[in-house]
């Protein structure tokens, strides 16, 4: 099944992995190029773009960051999404909050409520977000507030008003932030005509072209079973991408453990309003888009393993590396072309 494309449409929902990228020596190619390197905090994490081109692209990624902060970072006290939750409506929204709201509702049909921007009240309500969990969520309040969702039933959405439909419902569009940056400024990127570069984004990454060694950009993805030795040993595979975008998310940094030692993942199951039990502790998804990629990223540790396996193979556009515990071993699968470059 073939998905449509997408046009150029943090604070995630679920922990985003670090992603490593590396550059191998060509014997063939042997000149260094000089890339640019930008790179510093946004969203509430860490951005690094390197790029083959002496034209200052700093202002036009700069208003970029700034037009989602503006448009949907929940934690801007005068954001349009906060005043959104706050209120209940958003008149004359901005062309950026349209754009990411109605990709938004619209990915949420497409991963069957597993990607859930209305699954905002819930979170709070376990507060996730703090470094902290509640973990004796009253049952009856959870049910009430898993009746604000899905999303197309909570909020109408149209070019001059966005509307909470529900009282109570709220959005976050966290989970989406990242690779909708990512998509705006690789299409700047390619309407100048770079040849070469590389996005990333709180371990969120597109690449196109070649890197300063010459060759396809080389990129690792984290062993979870060896994530807390900070090296580039813990890498439990590599894959090279061109044209592609690939993100990770995984359950095995960041959790909650209670008095009895059990871990409960700072991942929610947007069908039952409670943390996620099953196995599967991280996903790269790869893609011609780093928004798809982002946002199926984190539909999928909603879903676990198995529905995971069934929606990636369900997607030609899409690839995915999945890690997940078998009785107590780290065992992997691929989707069939998740190793396959894109060519030109």
């Amino acid at each position: 099944m073939n998905r449509r494309s997408i046009p150029f449409s943090g604070f995630i929902l679920v922990l985003t992995a670090v992603l490593m990228t590396f550059g191998c020596k060509n014997d063939q190619e042997k000149k260094n190029r000089t890339y640019t390197l930008l790179e510093g905090p946004v969203f509430g994490t860490y951005y690094r773009i390197k790029i083959d081109s002496e034209i200052d692209f700093t202002p036009k990624i700069d208003s970029i960051f700034q037009a989602i902060n503006t448009a949907a970072n929940s934690y801007v006290e005068k954001s349009e999404i906060t005043t959104l939750n706050q209120t209940g409506e958003l008149k004359k929204p901005s062309l950026t909050f349209l754009k990411m709201i109605k990709e938004a509702q619209y990915f949420q049909q497409i991963t069957n409520g597993y990607f859930e921007p209305a699954i905002y009240p819930i979170i709070k309500v376990w507060s996730f977000e703090n470094d902290g969990a509640t973990m004796q969520v009253d049952s009856l309040e959870l049910e009430r507030l898993l009746n604000l969702l899905p999303m197309e039933s909570s909020v109408s959405i149209s070019d001059t008003l966005v509307r909470v439909t529900k009282q109570g419902a709220k959005i976050d569009l966290s989970a989406m932030g990242e690779g909708y940056a990512i998509e705006g400024i690789h299409q700047v990127l390619s309407k100048a005509r770079v040849e070469n570069y590389m996005i990333e984004i709180g371990g969120e990454i597109f690449a196109h072209g070649k890197n300063e060694q010459g060759n396809t950009w080389t990129i690792g993805i984290e062993d979870p079973s060896k994530a807390l030795s900070n090296s580039y040993e813990n890498i439990i595979t590599k894959i090279q991408l061109n044209d592609q975008g690939i993100s990770t998310s995984g359950s095995y940094r960041k959790f909650y453990t209670d008095q009895q030692g059990h871990k409960y993942p700072h991942i929610i199951n947007p069908k039952t309003g409670y943390p996620v039990k099953h196995h599967m502790v991280s996903v790269s998804v790869k893609g011609p888009s780093p928004l798809i990629a982002d946002i199926y990223a984190t539909a999928c540790m909603a879903m676990g393993t198995e529905k995971a396996k069934a929606f990636i193979t369900a997607d030609s556009d899409v690839q995915a590396f999945i890690a997940y515990y078998e009785k107590d071993s780290l065992r992997t699968w691929s989707s069939p072309n998740f190793y396959q470059t894109q060519t030109h």
